[in-house]
């Protein structure tokens, strides 16, 4: 196992005992391909809940915590899936798209987006898979939508907007209008705060500089600073059911000998870990040394 070093980390403060109660999802690479686990935050007790053939990643859950959505991607393909939160009784959703990943349940649990990245579309469908149809389109890729939480509205980040340094604009799309936003901020893997006041996003602030967690308001741009700042990947960013907290994906973890050319979010040494809204009280939940890919809490 991996030794994790405080002394890494300016201003940062790893402990081992999360402090906040929920289940955790995420997906982890189990030798050769990703699997899905669940985490007890409070107990401890952790499962895989994946299909034994096909890499199981971008997992999420129904509103109502009863079922899991996820993509399955076997040697020409990859599709979305929902089942029950145990794992059992899976469907599969998608069919014709060559590559669909990152799908999001609505609120209300009646709707699913996600990315057709074989296209470079976002696709959004009744949660039985029907009625599927490309929204805020456009040439550019477009990828890793989520709703926010009042259902009318989707975070998203997309080319058809980059940063000095190429990082990709996020964007909102307005679901009652068609409307798309740029939110003024540029970066991967946003997600909305419970309240929707809050973005929290991954980004480098210049095109030698390390990933970052940064979080901005809303509709403020100009208020995004980064809560990490230890060097290394820092990616996969997401609020706590409560907004008090956000999980994430990072090198922190890693043996500082590990070679700085490596650094990625496909490197064998990531875990996730969970902190403050405000970047304190950093804390390791997964412990191994693999790659650990968009956690969630419920």
């Amino acid at each position: 196992m991996l030794k994790f070093l405080a002394t890494m980390f300016t201003g940062l403060c790893l402990i081992s005992t999360p402090s906040a109660a929920g289940t955790l999802i995420y997906a982890y690479n189990e030798g050769s391909q990703h699997r899905i686990h669940l985490l007890d935050t409070a107990t401890g007790v952790e499962k895989i809940v994946s299909p034994e053939k096909g890499a199981a990643w971008n997992a999420a859950f129904h509103p109502n915590g009863k079922q899991i959505i996820y993509t399955l991607q076997g040697e020409k393909d990859s599709q979305v899936y929902v089942a029950d939160a145990d794992g059992g009784s899976p469907k599969q959703l998608t069919f014709e798209q060559q590559y669909a990943f990152h799908p999001s349940f609505s609120p209300d649990g009646n709707q699913i987006v996600y990315s057709k990245l074989s296209e470079r579309d976002l696709i959004l469908m009744d949660a039985d898979g029907t009625n599927a149809r490309v929204i805020a389109a456009s040439d550019s890729y477009d990828a890793f939508p989520v709703f926010f939480s009042d259902g009318r509205r989707i975070l998203f980040h997309s080319r058809r907007l980059e940063s000095d340094h190429g990082e990709p604009g996020i964007f909102i799309f307005h679901l009652e209008t068609g409307a798309v936003e740029h939110t003024g901020l540029f970066g991967t893997y946003a997600y909305p705060s419970p309240d929707g006041s809050q973005i929290v996003f991954s980004s480098k602030r210049s095109a030698d500089a390390d990933r970052d967690v940064m979080i901005a308001g809303t509709s403020n741009p100009s208020s995004a600073h980064p809560l990490t700042e230890g060097g290394g990947y820092d990616g996969h960013p997401s609020f706590t059911p409560d907004g008090k907290q956000i999980v994430f994906v990072s090198r922190k973890a890693q043996d500082p000998s590990f070679p700085a050319a490596q650094e990625s979010d496909t490197a064998d040494t990531n875990e996730v870990f969970i902190m403050n809204i405000d970047g304190s009280n950093v804390q390791r939940l997964s412990h191994g040394s693999a790659v650990a890919w968009h956690p969630i809490v419920r």
